[in-house]
């Protein structure tokens, strides 16, 4: 089988290191790198494995299109800790044609990311693809999971009110609707925003 060169986004050091070594034994040509501006110097790569989040600036979705400006043929997986990524931007619908999304959470080993990579290849020249979700939070709205993040933040309900240039008791029948997707008591609004914030930590990869 022909070697893949893999472009591989990644800000954390140790996260970009083992994951490299790893795709390497699978016969594997990686090029690192830990910011966008490194990764787009390298769009001759077959393949590029992509971070979502990398701290201020751009997003790996960001880099992913303009890799494919330069690139049609680029292969694209984006590996992440966000189970949503609309919590990261909430414009965060759609990824680049032909590209797939991967929790790292649910990755168990490297021939997961082997298997993508290579289907990555095969199929750019699909069309653009919806992020698939976890069924659990596919259902909820965008503004559901822009007050979701802003919990996690730790605003109040006016706060949010604020952000998002509505009233305070529209904020609240959000929170009401979301607690009621998760199961959450209607007796305590206030146990009810520290639980919400966990669930959106839990979405962001973070552990209990």
């Amino acid at each position: 089988m022909e070697q893949l060169k893999v472009l591989f986004l990644e800000d954390d050091g140790l996260t970009r290191s083992s994951v490299a070594s790893a795709l390497k034994t699978f016969g594997m040509s990686v090029v690192t790198a830990s910011t966008a501006a490194e990764a787009l110097e390298n769009s001759e790569a077959d393949c590029a494995l992509l971070d979502l989040h990398l701290g201020t600036g751009p997003t790996g979705i960001d880099v992913a299109r303009k890799l494919r400006a330069k690139n049609p043929e680029i292969g694209l997986v984006f590996l992440t800790s966000f189970e949503d990524p609309r919590l990261l931007d909430k414009d965060l619908k759609f990824l680049p044609r032909a590209s797939s999304y991967l929790v790292k959470r649910q990755i168990f080993e490297t021939e997961q990311l082997v298997i993508a990579l290579r289907a990555s290849v095969r199929n750019a020249q699909g069309e653009q693809s919806e992020i698939e979700l976890p069924a659990e939070f596919a259902n909820l709205t965008d503004v559901q999971l822009e007050t979701l993040r802003l919990i996690g933040r730790g605003l109040s309900n006016s706060e949010i009110a604020k952000s998002r240039g509505v009233s305070v008791k529209s904020v609240e029948q959000t929170i009401s609707l979301m607690s009621k997707k998760f199961s959450l008591s209607h007796d305590n609004k206030a146990n009810n925003r520290v639980n919400l914030a966990r669930i959106y930590y839990r979405l962001l990869g973070a552990k209990d």
